[in-house]
């Protein structure tokens, strides 16, 4: 089992991460023109109002996934030992889960401002 983890790569985790993450944005477009709504009920009035609805539920996906990759990359940290290569890659999955989780933020608060505004000026 020992030898089965440290096998796993970072490298491939990366690949697996994003490849998962690109497959998930490529399907969620997918669901929402797929959805016709019962009579009595709204739908999306515009592109914009589609784009705030996939926006805002992609932190709710993306923060819970980022949140595991910090917890992967403090194993890293430590089933490390002290060797520099090891605790580099262990660093650089740090940074990057924390990096991506500002941006998602960041995005998540610009989309809702920008949001907010522009439904501010139609008013």
């Amino acid at each position: 089992m020992k030898n089965l983890i440290h096998s796993f790569k970072v490298k491939d985790f990366h690949k697996i991460f994003f490849r998962a993450i690109i497959n998930i944005g490529l399907s969620v477009p997918t669901f929402t023109f797929a959805f016709t709504a019962p009579p009595g009920f709204s739908t999306f009035g515009s592109v914009g109002e589609i784009v705030t609805a996939v926006l805002s539920v992609l932190p709710t996906i993306a923060i819970p996934i980022a949140g595991i990759y910090i917890v992967y990359a403090g194993y890293l940290f430590v089933s490390s030992t002290g060797e520099p290569k090891q605790l580099d890659a262990a660093k650089s999955a740090f940074y990057n889960a924390v990096i991506g989780t500002a941006l998602i933020v960041g995005a998540s608060i610009i989309v809702s401002t920008v949001s907010e505004t522009v439904s501010g000026l139609g008013s």
